[in-house]
């Protein structure tokens, strides 16, 4: 459903940066090994480093709140 190439970075208000490469490299791997291409990818990594950089410390993430990030975007709308 995305319409380009470009992918901002929507970190707003972040509280630790650490482990966002980890997030990020961690879920991005989900969607190749389903038979994603490269920008699916980057897309749920990025949401996912979103998440991990909205918490304080290294704890796993929870999909549900990846899940909620991923459906509130306005470009992945019908």
């Amino acid at each position: 459903k995305l319409r380009s190439e470009y992918l901002a970075s929507p970190i707003n208000g972040t509280i630790d940066r650490l482990g966002l490469d980890e997030a990020l490299l961690a879920v991005a791997a989900a969607p190749i090994g389903a038979g994603g291409n490269l920008h699916q990818a980057a897309y749920v990594g990025l949401a996912a480093s979103i998440l991990e950089s909205r918490q304080l410390g290294h704890l796993p993430l929870d999909g549900h709140e990846l899940r909620q990030l991923l459906d509130n975007r306005p470009e992945l709308a019908d």
